[in-house]
């Protein structure tokens, strides 16, 4: 990211501008949110399954880390864009983390399955519901993966590389990405642990490419592949329309139990995989902020 490289801030003001930026995020989210269910509007469902209508939650959130990201840009005068989203080559790199994505939560899912960690069935429903929840989530998991990895891993990180460089960004945006699902239901301890080392590589990847699309597009094809094509809960919740469905037998530190494949210790394989494909990629920025 090009902010990254070229412009230092001294620490208490930039420590402020991410207290800040978290502070809007966050107020503005639950204020509208608020706003919504006092018309009877509910992004997510209380019952056993998650309905695409979530997807309408997650359009505002990535609007509101949009504008949020944009008003911070205009108060350090630099492009919205600085922040992980100029690449002339996004669509490669975006391309490139799906691939790298999907065969990461295939490889994970797929082994659990042949530990016998976990059974897959398919879900009985008509072809044509089945294709048309495919691409719905797939464009829902596109804007959770938008924004959560601009949330994370856009403003906060370039902002705090420049303040306590580059290997610290990335572990406090990590933690704090990684604390946070612990307040979801069904999570676990060693799925918190395992979302801290993705949310690692994640940075690695915005480093390494100067971007964020490759970890948008792992982070999309992840999501996709883990709860619409294997069906597997994620913090307990199953997607609607699924094409399979995963069901955890045996030990949960190894199938994930309520967490999904995401709670199983054999997701640190696949975590490490991942990190090591970033080595085939050539590097776009040569220096970071140390």
């Amino acid at each position: 990211m090009k902010v990254i490289a070229t412009k230092q801030v001294s620490r208490l003001r930039g420590a402020l501008h991410v207290v800040a930026f978290a502070a809007a995020v966050l107020g503005t989210f639950i204020a509208v949110s608020t706003l919504l269910r006092v018309f009877g509007v509910h992004f997510h469902s209380s019952g056993p399954e998650e309905y695409p209508v979530s997807i309408v939650g997650t359009f505002i959130l990535a609007l509101i880390v949009l504008a949020a990201t944009a008003l911070m840009s205009r108060l350090e005068h630099v492009s919205v864009l600085d922040y992980g989203l100029r690449d002339r080559s996004a669509f490669r790199r975006a391309v490139m983390g799906a691939a790298t994505g999907f065969l990461a939560i295939a490889a994970l899912v797929l082994g659990l399955w042949g530990t016998g960690s976990l059974t897959l069935h398919v879900v009985a429903q008509p072809v044509s519901s089945a294709v048309l929840y495919a691409v719905i989530w797939a464009a829902g998991y596109g804007l959770v993966a938008l924004a959560e990895e601009m949330l994370f891993r856009g403003y906060p990180l370039a902002t705090l590389s420049r303040v306590i460089g580059a290997q610290g960004a990335a572990i406090v945006t990590s933690l704090v990405f990684g604390l946070l699902h612990l307040g979801n239901s069904g999570e676990s301890r060693i799925a918190a642990i395992n979302g801290v080392l993705l949310a690692l590589v994640f940075a690695a990847s915005v480093y390494r490419t100067g971007s964020l699309w490759w970890a948008i597009g792992f982070h999309a094809a992840w999501n996709w592949g883990e709860s619409w094509l294997f069906g597997a809960a994620d913090s307990g919740i199953l997607a609607a329309g699924r094409l399979l469905e995963a069901t955890p037998r045996g030990n949960d530190w190894l199938s994930g139990g309520t967490a999904g494949p995401e709670g199983s210790v054999g997701m640190i394989v696949v975590i490490a995989m991942a990190a090591l494909s970033l080595y085939g990629m050539r590097r776009r920025l040569q220096d970071t902020a140390k």
